[in-house]
């Protein structure tokens, strides 16, 4: 049996896998494109460091796993420059950030919250 722990370390290493296998892959045909693109970037961020809590105990390594997150944004936005049909996005970059922001915020709100109720 999985332990917690465990199987939130498998949530988060999975999906960081999956948004750099999406990050790299040929762009494809999207007629939602534009501004729902970035809305992609910040709820994949924000779920990679929400998750990032329950695997790794995050309030103590917070600010090391947010600035990784943050600089495999901005690597995989300098990989996709190299690919012919992909271009760098400053844009997507701080969509990404904005994503860790939000978890960060959200995480640091629940706390504040559970230590006044208890």
């Amino acid at each position: 049996m999985l332990r917690a722990k465990t199987f939130w370390k498998l949530v988060f290493w999975g999906g960081a896998i999956a948004v750099c296998v999406t990050s790299l892959m040929p762009p494809q045909h999207d007629p939602l494109s534009g501004i729902l693109d970035k809305w992609k970037h910040v709820a994949s961020y924000f779920a990679l460091m929400a998750t990032s809590y329950p695997a790794f105990r995050a309030p103590q390594c917070e600010l090391r796993i947010a600035a990784g997150l943050a600089a495999l944004g901005i690597a995989l936005e300098v990989v996709q420059s190299l690919h012919p049909q992909r271009f760098m996005s400053v844009a997507d970059a701080a969509a990404n950030a904005a994503g860790i922001a939000l978890a960060v915020l959200a995480a640091r709100g629940i706390a504040s919250r559970r230590r006044h109720l208890a």
